[in-house]
């Protein structure tokens, strides 16, 4: 009885102990994955130029996109110029200024 008793609790803890780790590994995967697009923009990007449409559809993505994820991207790079143009109408498109004024 005790014994039995004892054997699964140790086994839940060892369950528990698995699962964090689990958890722990993601956000480290996460961090990682968050500074290496902090040195991207720095490094390589001069200008991102966001354009969709206020009303469209087809520009739902890439609104939603923005909407979601502008204030992170700003705060993790305040000098880097991340550019919204909305216009009525148009495809959506991201475009990258790179260095000597390559565009993309």
């Amino acid at each position: 009885g005790r014994e039995r008793a004892r054997q699964r609790q140790r086994q839940r803890q060892r369950g528990a102990r698995k699962q964090g780790k689990g958890q722990e590994e993601r956000r480290t995967k996460t961090m990682s994955a968050g500074a290496a697009w902090r040195k991207l923009v720095s490094t390589n990007l001069k200008e991102l130029r966001f354009h969709f449409s206020q009303t469209s559809q087809g520009s739902k993505g890439l609104r939603d996109f923005v909407q979601t994820n502008y204030k992170d991207l700003k705060t993790v790079n305040p000098t880097f110029p991340f550019l919204v143009r909305e216009c009525e109408g148009i495809e959506a498109k991201i475009w990258a200024r790179y260095e000597l004024g390559v565009e993309k």
